[in-house]
């Protein structure tokens, strides 16, 4: 016998999640980092002229990964929501959990606005990568995403420092620094691009 109806006519993504559960669909959203990443990299290649819409989108894809990434490190302490809560209030970290919750999940939402807006600047002419021109919207764009990252990461970090006793068997630092080695050289390789593209004379 086929799968049941109910089952076919729902989407690939929540027949998978339903086949597991989300540790194991938090964990796919993390390693798809590589797939797409090395995807939009080689659309970049054939559609040259279209990269520099595409390239950005990585960083959009990144901040959900690396809020994939908190949701694993919550999950590793408990799977459920509300005794992850009493448990984290039982360590006085609570408080903690909340302003780390609000600055890993502001990174999304910042950085699908600034790619908004760098499509829209770079359609008008005024985004301009190679220049340091505060006219131009590269540098705002920039700025503003190294602050949102930084946040985004710094808070991560801090709530592993607080629960790494709870969280040692899993070795999650491990595990971001993989994830964040990948992006480090997807950074290096765009500077690298920069610079080559970057007019000397």
């Amino acid at each position: 016998m086929g799968p049941p109806i109910d089952a076919m006519a729902r989407p690939p993504q929540k027949i998978l999640c339903s086949l597991t559960n989300h540790l194991f669909c938090r964990i796919i959203r993390i390693t798809f980092t590589i797939p797409v990443f090395a995807i939009l990299a080689f659309l970049g290649i054939l559609l040259e002229s279209r990269a520099v819409y595409l390239i950005p989108l990585t960083e959009v894809y990144e901040s959900f990964a690396l809020g994939g990434f908190f949701f694993l490190l919550c999950a590793w302490i408990h799977p459920n929501g509300s005794e992850r809560e009493r448990i984290l209030n039982r360590e006085g970290k609570l408080g903690m959990y909340n302003r780390v919750w609000f600055f890993v999940f502001q990174q999304p939402f910042v950085m699908i606005v600034l790619v908004v807006v760098q499509e829209i600047t770079q359609a008008a002419g005024v985004f301009c990568a190679t220049s340091k021109n505060i006219q131009f919207a590269h540098v705002w764009i920039s700025s503003f995403s190294s602050v949102t990252t930084t946040f985004a990461i710094g808070a991560v970090l801090r709530f592993h420092g607080a629960t790494k006793q709870m969280t040692a068997q899993q070795k999650p630092l491990l595990k971001l620094v993989s994830f964040k080695g990948i992006v480090f050289l997807s950074w290096i390789q765009s500077v690298r691009t920069s610079l080559t593209d970057f007019p000397y004379s």
